[in-house]
């Protein structure tokens, strides 16, 4: 990065932290450098450690420090999805028992959001894993099929009484997905139903990922059908 360059990443950070001070919407300059800088981890360096310091010296000047953190935080974040969205994706393939196994192991480690969009779940250990998730104060949406809700070996009501935002479909059409996506940056996804037979009877696969297109273009499926959805309780 020439000295010129490096002179016009502060001038942007520090509109940029401005505005965010202000409270003012900021512009899309610093969104377009992030854009850029994509794969380059020596120039990100650059711009997280101008970020650190233009924080560093309004602090020093008086500016609230959690005003001047939020900014950070965001920019920290714009960062790292901006590299995370260059790597290779990960991909595993599961099969039969094993898809099981790994919706026990991977679910609970959700941190913030698990979106679940399934046609049954009848697997009482797959709904503890969803409950353990749930105990850590992450949000748990399901979508399930209205057919499947009171079928039986069920466990959409008992996830519902724990707490779990449960929507179901309203139309005719069958709700026969079977996805997750956890935390935004893993995604769940095959023929594996959520049910005893799924994991011990039938032939039944899922893949796990973190390619974001794959992630993005599910994520707005659930949304879709979230907001088309109606609540199990109505």
């Amino acid at each position: 990065m020439t000295a010129m360059k490096r002179r016009e990443l502060v001038k942007v950070l520090e509109m940029d932290l401005q505005a965010h001070l202000a409270h003012k919407e900021a512009g899309p300059d610093l969104s377009s450098v992030i854009g850029q800088l994509k794969g380059n981890a020596a120039e990100l360096k650059v711009l997280l450690d101008e970020a650190f310091v233009a924080v560093e010296e309004r602090v020093t000047r008086g500016i609230p420090l959690g005003d001047a953190l939020i900014w950070l935080n965001q920019l920290v974040t714009a960062v790292s999805e901006a590299q995370h969205s260059l790597q290779q994706p990960n991909v595993d393939a599961y099969f039969g028992h094993e898809c099981r196994e790994q919706l026990v192991t991977l679910l609970p480690r959700a941190r913030s959001t698990l979106d679940i969009c399934v046609y049954t779940i009848t697997d009482r250990d797959v709904g503890t894993a969803i409950l353990n998730a749930k105990r850590t104060r992450v949000k748990v949406r399901v979508i399930t099929d209205l057919d499947k809700v009171d079928a039986n070996g069920s466990d959409i009501r008992y996830l519902e009484k724990n707490g779990v935002f449960m929507k179901v479909n309203s139309g005719e059409a069958i709700m026969h997905h079977k996805f997750a996506i956890i935390d935004s940056r893993t995604l769940i996804t095959g023929s594996y139903n959520w049910t005893v037979g799924a994991a011990t009877q039938n032939s039944e696969n899922f893949i796990v990922t973190d390619a974001p297109q794959a992630i993005e273009a599910f994520q707005q499926e659930f949304n879709s059908l979230w907001e088309r959805c109606r609540w199990l309780s109505t």
